[in-house]
């Protein structure tokens, strides 16, 4: 059978031959791409571009033209959902985190075959696929409005990695795209059809997401989350999600639902009643804990009262599930999602293996999972490299997750001074081992120094045989036990990784941190002046209880005097030393998550103090403490006084006990020991040694008698006195992660959330407290959930030069 005569192109010879043939035959067309409008779309847009106030109200000129695009687009795709556009400026779009925000346009997917009635529904940022914003007033005002509206959507739709959003004047219209690093808006006259029908086209398509995570039941006010790592199905929780630009992030607490996690714990369930009750306690702790982002903020979660027909449904395939919803006895799961730097140098989950290589390091926390969640091609989702981020800057991003059975619990929740006071010991100890092993922290912060976490012995059990070349403080106490560290110091974000410091030096000049806890040179990526030099600085001495306790275990005791007091040397000048973030760093911020602690400390049965009675030193050292900004500007720390009376002031009447304690600490981290580089190539752990002496100087002192310890009131802070608003500059909660930007909001009163005012610390996103323990048939619907074939999940971070893992010396 042979073929009919077509039109062709014989084999050419070459490619300028080629190219040639190509142009004598006009061969490339462009088609006109709908860049008229259609017979029946030009009249909207006359009415759009100037005869009408409202674009979205009474005839509703946008939004018809808008599902007018949105139809002739469907019917050029092979989908079974249609986009719609529908007018919203009169409703609240749900929010489960904070008072809604009122979108002028929100746009869904609605089934083709079977329509339902918009009046009935209710919208809310999990459910919509995109937002529109319409001005006649103030055209200007828009962009920012509407930029708003998308970090709100991305914030609240980890499973999205970007989102798109319009807004429209009687001029023209915008397109936005939003993802971790940028906001892009993209600005057109209404002689251009082109750009509204190829916005259409991609909500047709589907926005960029990762498949491994998916809201259950996107319907509900409250999310349903489920993350797929590898085997493991994460219902979550609790969690809290953070907005980008800049790293933005998801930390949340999740339980394993998998069918083999449930059948493990089922079996444990029926031989050990009694482990089961003290799990139940340790887990509902823990997940009032989000880990790396504790605040003390919190909200109520909202509960959705409306149960559908498929939840009943559920509910009777789920029969298995309804017995082991609480007893998943070692499932219960942290997870972080967040987008880092490309050219970050070191990978988090690569410094945790670095850190527990050999031995596990006790009070240190592990990971089970990391590396980089794919999209459905197997590609890893990295933000795009087109155009500038803020500021004309551009960051390239990409996703990363960790996921840990390690949760410990946030120090708003110590019980008592005595048990504060060994969780800091231990820190110390836990810092001091990551050095050995050739790790540098360089993010010590309230947040990310937690209390070990409560799993029914399994952590303790993993610490029995770990590192311990320095004892913690029960092995202090007890010689013969085994490492019961009372910390877990999580989060290697920030960290180095000083065997590669030899061909990287610069990296310690970075400044990283988290602002009210950094160290003061740190802060501003130089040495402190001359009158900081450690002149007369002493070693603090132990005597009695305390020293016995420390010579038992410990024989460096009169090495690290010497070391410190008798220094004979002249010291460096500031001309001839540079500056570099080294271990005493640390120790400085350690330091100050000991005072802010304790300043903060409300004891059992506290009687709120009046903030405007305050004495001048609480006062004075809350300023210097909340109104701090890394950079070159005056840090008010430096202006505290160490004095013994002023620590007095700062610390509520019942912990004045404790304040020899930060008075002696504050002396001796005061000075800037970069002007002592025989400190660090002998001993670089002496300023953590001075504060471990000191608590356990307090310790002694409590256990010896222990109506000195102070009970606290669990969960609160004293009323502290708040320092004057600077000037709007805000930064983000860790330096090199911008969570926030002051973008301007509407003035008009459309919205339920206040303006808000600027401040020199961001506000931090509230915790979700899902109610998914009430609900087991979610169990069997994240079971059942059709996971897309994939033949990976995480791909492990294979852009980096390999991780060494060998230990360091000093």
């Amino acid at each position: 059978m042979t073929s009919p005569i077509k039109p062709g192109h014989a084999q050419t010879r070459g490619a300028k031959a080629a190219q040639r043939r190509l142009k004598d035959d006009d061969a490339v067309f462009e088609p006109e791409a709908e860049r008229n409008w259609e017979s029946d779309q030009q009249p909207l847009v006359e009415i759009i571009c100037g005869k009408e106030l409202e674009l979205y109200t009474e005839l509703e000129p946008l939004i018809r033209l808008c599902n007018s695009v949105s139809k002739r687009g469907f019917n050029s795709l092979e989908s079974q959902e249609v986009v719609n556009f529908h007018a919203h400026h009169d409703k609240v779009l749900s929010d489960p985190l904070q008072a809604g925000l009122m979108s002028d346009i929100v746009v869904y997917y609605e089934d083709a075959d079977e329509p339902k009635n918009t009046r009935d529904r209710i919208f809310s940022w999990l459910n919509v696929v995109a937002v529109g914003e319409a001005k006649t007033r103030d055209p200007q005002q828009e962009r920012y409005q509407t930029a708003h509206y998308l970090q709100r959507h991305l914030q609240l739709r980890p499973e999205l990695h970007s989102v798109l959003g319009f807004s429209a004047d009687t001029k023209g219209y915008s397109l936005y795209y939003h993802d971790a690093s940028v906001i892009h808006q993209c600005s057109v006259g209404w002689d251009n059809a082109l750009m509204l029908y190829a916005f259409v086209r991609q909500l047709h398509q589907g926005l960029p997401s990762d498949p491994s995570i998916v809201n259950l039941r996107p319907e509900n006010v409250d999310p349903s989350w489920v993350v797929k790592v590898e085997q493991k199905l994460l219902l979550i929780t609790c969690a809290i999600p953070d907005p980008g630009l800049g790293q933005r992030r998801l930390t949340a607490t999740a339980r394993n639902v998998a069918m083999d996690a449930t059948t493990n714990a089922t079996t444990n369930a029926t031989t050990d009643t009694a482990t089961d009750t003290a799990t139940d306690t340790a887990t509902d702790t823990a997940t009032d804990t989000v880990t790396d982002t504790v605040t003390d903020a919190t909200t109520d979660a909202t509960t959705d009262e409306t149960t559908d027909a498929a939840t009943d449904a559920a509910t009777d395939a789920a029969t298995d599930t309804s017995t082991v919803a609480a007893k998943l006895d070692h499932e219960l799961w942290f997870i972080k999602d967040y987008y880092p730097d490309v050219r970050r140098r070191f990978n988090e989950g690569l410094l945790y293996v670095k850190a527990h290589k050999g031995e596990m390091l006790p009070g240190m926390m592990r990971v089970d999972h990391f590396g980089h969640p794919l999209d459905t091609s197997g590609n890893r989702l990295t933000t795009t490299d087109f155009g500038d981020g803020p500021n004309q800057t551009r960051v390239d991003r990409w996703k990363m997750r960790i996921a840990t059975r390690d949760i410990g619990d946030s120090l708003s929740n110590v019980p008592s001074l005595l048990e504060f006071l060994k969780i800091m010991y231990d820190a110390c100890v836990v810092q001091r081992h990551l050095y050995c092993k050739g790790i540098l922290h360089r993010d010590i912060s309230h947040g990310n120094i937690m209390m070990a976490p409560k799993d029914d012995g399994r952590y303790y059990k993993d610490c029995s045989k770990g590192f311990n070349q320095i004892k913690y403080l029960n092995q202090v106490l007890n010689p013969e036990e085994s490492p019961e560290p009372a910390c877990l110091v999580i989060d290697l974000g920030h960290s180095t990784d000083r065997d590669r410091l030899a061909v990287e030096p610069h990296t310690l000049v970075e400044i990283t941190g988290t602002p009210r806890f950094m160290a003061r040179s740190v802060s501003r990526g130089r040495l402190l002046g001359p009158p900081f030099k450690p002149l007369s600085t002493k070693m603090p001495k132990l005597n009695g209880p305390s020293h016995n306790l420390y010579t038992s275990c410990a024989a460096e005791y009169d090495a690290y005097n010497e070391a410190v007091d008798n220094f004979a040397q002249p010291l460096s000048e500031p001309v001839r030393t540079e500056f570099r973030h080294e271990l005493f760093h640390d120790a400085e911020s350690t330091f100050w998550v000991i005072c802010w602690f304790l300043a903060r400390s409300a004891p059992k049965n506290y009687e709120p103090e009046n903030p405007k009675k305050s004495n001048p030193d609480l006062k004075a050292f809350v300023k210097a403490m909340e109104t701090h900004i890394p950079g070159d500007l005056v840090d008010g720390r430096n202006s505290l006084s160490s004095r013994l009376d002023a620590w007095e002031q700062v610390l509520h009447p019942k912990l004045v006990d404790v304040a020899p304690m930060l008075h002696e600490m504050h002396k001796y981290i005061r000075p800037e020991w970069g002007y002592r580089p025989d400190l660090k190539k002998t001993y670089p752990e002496h300023a953590h040694e001075a504060l471990m002496r000191l608590l356990l100087r307090q310790i002694a002192r409590i256990q010896g008698d222990m109506t000195k310890n102070v009970e606290f009131a669990v969960g609160e802070t004293r009323n502290l006195p708040m320092p004057e608003l600077l000037p709007p500059k805000s930064r983000s909660a860790t330096i090199s992660t911008l969570l926030t930007t002051n973008l301007p909001v509407d003035t008009k009163k459309r919205d339920r959330e206040d303006n808000g005012e600027d401040s020199t610390q961001p506000r931090r996103s509230k915790r979700l407290a899902l109610n998914v323990e009430s609900e087991p048939s979610l169990v069997s619907e994240a079971r059942n959930y059709e996971w897309p074939p994939m033949d990976k999940w995480l791909d492990l971070p294979t852009h980096l030069a390999s991780l060494s893992t060998s230990p360091s010396t000093t």
